[in-house]
């Protein structure tokens, strides 16, 4: 299951829309390393999403938290 589809299954089980930022998340996009290109956040498997926050945190709490604040910046860069 990707985080699209999760988050879509979140909004029919809590019968309410998605926040938007989530949605704009979903469109940003995250490099691959091990793929050598950009991916869809949204099309990440969740299990996926998961093992990249696990690297993030290994990195350090700092840098992790860098790593999320990032994000909006990301979003910006990317056009969302």
């Amino acid at each position: 299951m990707t985080l699209e589809e999760a988050i879509k299954l979140e909004a029919v089980f809590d019968k309410r829309k998605s926040p938007y930022d989530i949605l704009e998340f979903l469109d940003t996009t995250y490099y691959s390393k091990s793929k050598d290109k950009e991916i869809r956040y949204g099309d990440i498997h969740v299990a996926h999403f998961i093992r990249i926050f696990q690297k993030q945190k290994e990195k350090g709490v700092n840098e992790f938290f860098e790593f999320i604040k990032s994000w909006g910046d990301e979003a910006k860069f990317h056009g969302a």
